[in-house]
């Protein structure tokens, strides 16, 4: 059979295909923990490994045979091909731990929950069987990839790809985040950034932004809540469901067919931020709308007194943080159902206040010593998108519906006062003193049950900080406590308590005793105090507080400066006059750093999880009411920190001024505990524009003339106007609108400024050259640009006739900033580099008016022939173009009569208007039947007097020209070779000779 060669090919292609692949299926390994046949550099046992890089290939598996749940450690990256981890298993046996970043190939299956520096698939497809966490690094999907789990990340962006499916939730607490095509989230999504659903694309639980905008693209649809501080768009033929809140009150926009269940501007929740272009009447507003918290947190001590009761809290939690730090503040009223054995609870059905939480108390007086209790939550009237969580102390949560505390008949508890029972304490100010509590030595009466007390007077108590968040301590023990003399106590990590410091305390007869604490750290931290049985002491005392947060007193900026060379330092000018920071635009450098009242760095600041980052904010000085510009790269990720402070040097502002920066936490909570606004920068500037551009170029030719139909030449000698639009821009190409009044360091209505120049040929026109002459320019500044300002010229004449020129005039602008042009497109002398911005082409030619001599009867008005002409080149041409030189009657003189004829008979009947380069002068006959001849000269200059061949010559009493045309620059040789003549013409009427000959005369009209 005769196989045509493109199908030869073909097969030959398929068949190395199916070579290769055997090959591929051939090399894979089934890598098996514990064992080994564990990957090349992994160790380890019993449930616990640790490796270094590690790479599947295509085929490949990596198997859980020994203890699970296990945990694997990869100090570096982990790639994988079409390959399989913990085929068969769950999520909850593996935990994949790496340090670097993740890439997935095209149709990996992972069953796993994987924290990692970053995660990228490349190909799609791939299926996770648990949650992604990240630090600060990206989270980007493929198309068709599924997580059976939620998406988290600090600061990084997350992108779920075009049909792809997250079953969890989605959150990012400062980065962007982006829902592909068709893609389905069936959680919440969380966003610090900017929050982008593309065009068929599925949310089932809520949009919650910062600051970022919400864009619900076209045909997407959202089950849940949708709320932002920022702008919120539902793109044409978009669904949502629910409430659409703007929390600032910017603009919510509905596109056409959208379709919208309520919606909620600020604080008293109108619909007056709604753009609605849809074709439905307005939505009403959510009026108070309850948005769906994504689970609820149940806290208990882990340790409690049987004297006294303990503090059931239960938080709503808005987003996935766990511990909560973003309370769901619209439950207010919204209740939920507590149960316990053995104890009491102070309420079983609980209600929310405006802050999220449910507090009542658990009593068990007759618990014995170990005794242990249980709280169970169920029954929430506004059910969340994820399960319940235990957090033990209000750390370490899990997923639970049930928290339980173990009792103790003796114990320290940290009360607010010497008869209360344990107090919550508030969030707190890095290096301030908190105020005075009770440290409440207690023991349980065997017969009452009541409360005594344990301890009196002088004794030594041993105390301890716990870090929960972030979950070690900083270098120093940062913590004092003052029960009479400040105290530095142990700091210990998250793991355990186990190092304790010694405080002299004073207690009173029911074994109180006052004490403050400060902490010269931020984070989130637990205080511990025990002492051991001896003497009277019969039982050993221990107690902790509440986890409670600590927060910077202070975020200062400094180190302000140029990023690239030559670093020049902010000069922080006080006014328009003042020194010159960069350019709009341009980047520079900034250091953050979190203090204490004290203004000491904390060093904890950007290690808590996730990180806590910053936003540093411009504030407006100058000019006054101008436009408050945008700061690039703003929002500091929290990773970026250490030893309390971030430097960053992409900064880059947007406009012309000066400015101030404040710093605030970058999403407006830290650690749930509030706001941080730190004092405000020094100022920052001068910025000055980046370059300006040239827009709306025009040239009106022959500008003194009133032209119609408009000119197309300039006469060398005669003025033009240049007319154009400047706008001063920053480093983008974005227009700085505050270039205005004394910002605006290019005064456009001086000529000089705009460093015009020209070239026809190889003739330039310019000052140098002397071949240009300026006049006046008009312009002024406003929003950052100068709105056709118009620049007099004229290319002057040379000595001897040039030209026709077709000559390209541009400029080149610098302010006294040294801001000039953005680029340049013509040269200004011949064979040199470009160096103006083209405004336009203007033809020039060197042009004379001719008036010639003329005979004809008495009785009749004498025409006399005018012409404009210009030199070719070779010869004077007729100027064909020239339809608007006109010469008045008063530039016109007459003289040298001759014959008969008088004064009274000299005068023009009209001025002289050229069409087409020719024109005629008029001039009346002579009354009384008188004949004879005169001279006629105009004055084409700017007085009166004729510069005629004429001169020396004075014309009657009543026949001098009375002003000038203002057209020397249509002067000609006519009697030397300088162009400097008035043209001249000698008027004949009526002669004898022509009378006597006169056979037939026809008057046409």
């Amino acid at each position: 059979m005769n196989t045509p060669p493109l199908l030869r090919t073909l097969l030959r292609l398929a068949s190395s295909a199916a070579l290769v692949l055997c090959a591929m299926a051939a090399q894979a390994v089934d890598y098996k923990f514990p064992g080994a046949n564990m990957p090349p550099g992994c160790s380890g046992k019993q449930g616990d490994y640790v490796c270094g890089d590690v790479t599947l290939a295509y085929g490949d598996t990596l198997t859980i045979n020994g203890q699970k749940p296990a945990t694997i450690t990869i100090k570096g990256t982990l790639t994988t091909d079409t390959s399989t981890i913990n085929e068969g298993g769950t999520a909850s046996d593996l935990t994949l731990v790496v340090t670097g970043a993740v890439t997935l190939g095209y149709k990996a299956v992972v069953n796993a929950n994987i924290t990692a520096g970053s995660v990228i698939d490349k190909k799609g497809q791939v299926t996770i069987g648990g949650s992604i966490t990240t630090t600060t690094g990206d989270i980007t999907l493929d198309y068709q990839t599924t997580v059976v789990g939620s998406i988290t990340t600090g600061s990084g962006a997350i992108t779920v790809g075009q049909s792809g499916s997250v079953a969890g939730d989605v959150v990012s607490k400062t980065g962007s985040i982006a829902i592909g095509y068709a893609a389905t989230v069936k959680g919440a999504v969380t966003g610090g950034g900017n929050v982008k659903l593309d065009q068929n694309s599925v949310v089932t639980g809520s949009i919650t932004g910062s600051t970022g905008s919400v864009a619900v693209g076209y045909a997407a649809k959202v089950t849940g809540a949708i709320s932002s501080a920022g702008t919120i768009t539902v793109a044409q033929n978009a669904v949502a469901s629910s409430c659409v809140t703007s929390t600032s009150s910017s603009s919510i926009t509905l596109d056409y067919q959208s379709s919208v269940n309520s919606v909620c501007c600020g604080t008293s929740c109108s619909n007056s931020c709604v753009v609605n272009n849809s074709n439905s009447k307005m939505p009403p507003a959510c009026s108070g709308a309850v948005a769906t918290p994504d689970h609820y947190e149940l806290s208990l001590p882990t340790s409690s007194i049987s004297c006294l009761p303990s503090t059931v809290t239960v938080t709503a939690c808005s987003n996935a943080t766990s511990p909560c730090t973003n309370p769901s503040t619209s439950l207010s009223g919204a209740t939920a159902t507590l149960a316990t054995t053995g104890a009491s609870l102070g309420a079983t059905t609980i209600t929310f206040n405006s802050k999220g939480v449910a507090t009542t108390t658990l009593s068990y007086p007759a618990a014995g010593q170990g005794a242990v209790a249980s709280v169970t939550l169920s029954g929430e009237s506004t059910a969340a998108t994820s399960p319940r969580q235990c957090c033990p102390d209000g750390v370490k949560c899990a997923v639970a519906n049930s928290c339980s505390t173990t009792f103790s008949t003796a114990g320290f508890i940290v009360s607010a006062s010497t008869t209360g029972s344990a107090a919550t304490l508030p969030a707190q100010t890095a290096g301030t003193a908190s105020g005075t509590y009770y440290l409440r030595a207690v023991q349980t009466n065997t017969s009452t049950g009541a409360c005594t007390g344990a301890l009196s007077g002088s004794n030594t108590v041993n105390w301890a900080y716990q870090c929960n968040n972030p979950t070690t301590c900083s270098a120093g023990n940062l913590m004092s406590v003052n029960g009479g003399a400040s105290t530095a106590i142990t700091g210990n990590p998250n793991t355990a308590v186990s190092g304790y410091s010694s405080v002299a305390m004073t207690f009173d007869g029911n074994g109180n005793a006052p004490f403050t604490f400060t902490y010269a750290d931020v984070g989130q931290v637990t205080l511990y105090a025990s002492k051991s049985a001896s003497g009277s002491l019969l039982s050993n005392l221990s107690g902790s507080s509440n986890a409670f947060v600590v927060k910077p007193a202070n975020l200062v900026i400094g180190n302000l400066k140029q990023t690239a060379a030559p670093n020049l330092a902010n000069p922080a000018a006080a006014g328009a006059a003042g020194a010159k920071f960069i350019k709009a635009g341009e980047s520079f450098t900034a250091t953050v750093t979190a203090q204490t009242s004290g203004g000491v760095a904390t060093p904890n600041f950007g290690r808590e999880s996730p990180a806590e980052g910053v936003l540093l904010t411009p504030t407006l000085v100058l000019p006054a009411g101008g436009s408050t510009g945008t700061l690039s790269n703003a929002s500091i990720a929290g990773g970026t920190f250490a030893s309390g402070s971030a430097t960053v040097n992409t900064l880059a502002y947007s406009e012309v001024g000066i400015v101030t920066l404040s710093a605030s936490i970058a999403d407006g909570n830290y650690l749930g505990a509030g706001n941080v606004t730190g004092t405000a920068s020094a100022n920052v500037g001068r910025f000055f524009p980046a370059k300006f551009s040239l827009s709306a170029p025009s040239v009106t030719h022959r500008s003194g003339l009133t032209c119609a139909p408009a000119s197309t030449f300039t006469h060398l000698g005669e003025n033009f106007n240049l007319v154009f639009t400047l706008t001063a821009q920053n480093v983008a190409g974005a227009t700085t609108a505050n270039y205005v009044g004394a910002f605006a360091k290019l005064d456009p209505t001086t000529a000089s400024n705009w460093n015009i120049a020209g070239l026809g040929g190889t003739t330039a026109f310019s000052a140098a050259s002397d071949r240009l002459s300026l006049g006046t320019a008009t312009g002024s500044w406003s929003n950052g640009i100068a709105k056709a300002v118009a620049v007099t010229a004229s290319a002057t004449r040379a000595t001897t006739p040039d030209g026709p020129f077709n000559a390209a005039f541009g400029i080149a602008p610098t302010d006294s900033d040294g801001v000039a042009m953005s680029a340049f497109d013509m040269a200004s002398a011949s064979g040199g580099v470009n160096d103006r911005a083209t405004v336009a082409s203007v033809p020039l030619r060197f042009g004379r008016l001719r008036l010639s001599s003329a005979v004809g009867p008495a009785d009749r008005a004498l025409p006399l022939p005018v012409t404009a002409q210009y030199w070719s080149g070779s010869t004077w041409d007729t100027n064909t173009l020239d339809s608007c030189t006109t010469v008045p009657t008063t530039a016109v003189n007459f003289g040298n009569l001759m014959r008969t004829i008088t004064a009274a008979d000299t005068a023009a009947v009209g001025a002289i208007t050229l069409a087409g380069g020719t024109g005629l002068l008029k001039l009346a006959a002579p009354a009384a039947g008188r004949v004879g001849t005169y001279d006629v000269a105009l004055s084409l200059g700017s007085a009166a007097a004729d510069a005629s061949c004429l001169q020396p010559w004075t014309p009657a009493t009543g026949d001098a020209a009375s002003a000038g045309a203002n057209l020397a620059y249509l002067r000609g040789a006519w009697c030397g070779s300088t162009y400097g003549n008035d043209p001249s013409a000698r008027a004949t009427f009526g002669q004898q000779s022509t009378q006597q000959n006169l056979v037939y005369r026809r008057e046409n009209y």
